[in-house]
């Protein structure tokens, strides 16, 4: 007799989908380049810090500084802003979704790009407030209309810079002569921002003039820090702030990430390092695919969006490169049906990555 389950869920709940994640391979032995991760290891700074850990085991039976101390003064010295000005949190997807939750019901409207970080809509209906899609600039080129989101009509914008899916980058200037005459609450996402070649580029040196904005950051991408769930959030408002206070779990972010967070942060040699050795190779596989006939998108970010030759269809390639344990990302939206994003990977990986195109274009 086959079972039956009460569903438990709010009619809110029933109608939406939920984040669709790329795919994690169980085993090692593949090229996973389909979820922007950073290719290359963490800080030699964050290993030590673990070692430390391993040895004084006691610390992890205490509960965390509930403000993300130290880490949350790294950041405060780092941007030249008050500890009270940030809050730490498990991933920046926890920072989206606090934002969500405090500042967002069924009576208040969000707005993003209508090509984006998807995770928003799926928070923003999660809590009954309607989304609305910004349409795009540019639909050859998927460029974002920042002017768009601000005329959408919405009480909070999300603005991914560079964009999720893009890699597009908007410079300060703009956005800063755009927001400044704002009444909206915006919501800027940099997961990707220290890949632009551009300086500045973080809406964090120019945070204490706007207080209607809100910025998020994580450590999963230059940092080399997916695995820990390091994100955090910055405003200068204090209301905002408060909110954050008051909507967050009492211990939202464990000791070892905190610690090795801030390893992280203050190791910026190796940082620039890092994000230098991505930068050229993303520069090199541009070239090479342009080379190939691809359609390539500028990307300020740390992967590339892609369209194949006429003849050959994006899916298609992703299901070929696969069968040689390769994974790239592919979305069955309208507009992106036909690109694939390919997060940029070591040398090695890349020119691995080229030689599997090039055997499946020429078949």
């Amino acid at each position: 007799m086959e079972k039956k389950y009460t569903d438990f869920r709010n009619n809110i709940y029933q109608k939406i989908s939920g984040y669709v994640p790329g795919e994690q391979p169980e085993s090692n032995d593949w090229i996973k380049i389909n979820t922007n991760e950073n290719p290359y290891p963490p800080s030699p700074s964050v290993v030590r810090v673990l070692q430390e850990l391993a040895k004084n085991p006691s610390l992890l039976r205490k509960y965390p500084n509930p403000n993300g101390e130290p880490l949350r003064s790294s950041l405060a010295n780092m941007y030249n802003l008050k500890p009270e000005n940030f809050i730490v949190t498990n991933g920046s997807d926890e920072a989206l979704s606090l934002i969500v939750r405090i500042f967002l019901d069924q009576t208040r409207t969000a707005a993003a790009p209508e090509i984006t970080y998807s995770l928003y809509q799926t928070l923003v209906m999660s809590v009954g407030a309607k989304y609305i899609h910004a349409p795009m600039k540019n639909y050859t080129i998927l460029n974002v209309s920042p002017e768009a989101l601000e005329e959408s009509g919405a009480d909070v914008v999300f603005l991914s810079n560079p964009n999720a899916q893009t890699g597009e980058f908007i410079p300060l200037n703009i956005l800063e002569k755009l927001i400044s005459k704002s009444k909206k609450l915006w919501v800027i996402d940099e997961a990707y921002n220290d890949f632009v070649d551009i300086k500045p580029s973080s809406f964090l040196h120019i945070l204490k003039e706007h207080e209607n904005v809100i910025v998020v950051r994580t450590f999963s991408k230059s940092h080399s820090m997916a695995g820990m769930r390091i994100g955090y959030a910055a405003s200068v408002n204090p209301v905002i702030m408060q909110g954050f206070l008051t909507g967050k779990d009492s211990y939202n972010e464990d000791v070892v990430s905190i610690l090795t967070g801030k390893a992280s942060l203050e190791d910026g040699e190796y940082l620039h390092k890092v994000i230098q050795s991505v930068q050229l190779e993303r520069t090199r596989m541009m070239t090479e695919f342009l080379d190939r006939n691809f359609l390539v998108l500028p990307s300020e970010a740390n992967f590339l969006l892609i369209q194949p030759p006429e003849s050959k269809k994006a899916h298609d390639i992703l299901l070929k490169l696969k069968e040689q344990k390769i994974l790239v990302r592919h979305f069955n939206s309208p507009l992106l049906a036909k690109y694939l994003r390919i997060s940029i990977g070591t040398k090695e990986e890349n020119n691995e990555l080229l030689k599997a195109i090039d055997f499946i274009v020429s078949s």
